[in-house]
């Protein structure tokens, strides 16, 4: 009964002349594959994040090296490091100290649109990083702001469980053609 109905879809989709559409359609739907992603950790990668923001208290420098113990995957925050912020324009220079896994500047510390600033890090085995100089943009107003509780929000590889948090979306007015690529923290 199978083949009977199935020769007569095949006949009647012949006669319409779309057998080849519907056959590359089959043939795609049954060649479908799913392949897990295979990552390449590597140990010892440096991983610098921070922030100068124009907001009191908000800026930071987080230093940490990559590293694989026991088959769990790690950064390691860099202890002893030396971090400053320099400003191009007077030559000021904004000494961070450590924190809680971080480089935190002092709590009034904040820069100016219009100002230019690099980062400048010594670690304590003498190795060097800085930024490339960075030009204070206009900050563009905020339009909308909106947070939605998730129960599964972020799956964490230590405990391979899933993380409940909160996810805030922002809505700025900005103009389409700066590239300025703002970061907001709320």
């Amino acid at each position: 009964m199978f083949r009977n109905s199935f020769l007569r879809v095949f006949f009647y989709l012949r006669k319409l002349g779309l057998m080849p559409r519907v056959a590359i359609v089959l043939l795609f739907l049954g060649c479908i594959d799913p392949v897990a992603p295979e990552y390449e950790y590597v140990d010892g990668l440096m991983i610098i994040e921070g922030l100068a923001s124009s907001e009191p208290g908000t800026s930071y420098v987080n230093i940490n090296r990559t590293s694989s113990e026991f088959g769990i995957y790690r950064n390691i925050f860099e202890l002893g490091a030396q971090v400053r912020f320099i400003n191009l324009e007077s030559g000021e220079e904004v000494i961070l100290q450590e924190q809680l896994d971080t480089y935190v500047p002092p709590e009034d510390f904040v820069v100016v649109p219009g100002e230019t600033w690099e980062l400048n890090i010594l670690l304590a085995d003498g190795r060097r990083y800085r930024s490339l100089p960075e030009t204070v943009l206009q900050p563009v107003p905020i339009v909308d702001i909106k947070a939605t509780y998730e129960k599964e929000l972020l799956f964490r590889e230590d405990s391979q469980k899933f993380v409940p948090g909160h996810s805030v979306s922002v809505s700025f007015n900005d103009t389409p053609n700066d590239k300025n690529y703002y970061f907001t923290a709320v």
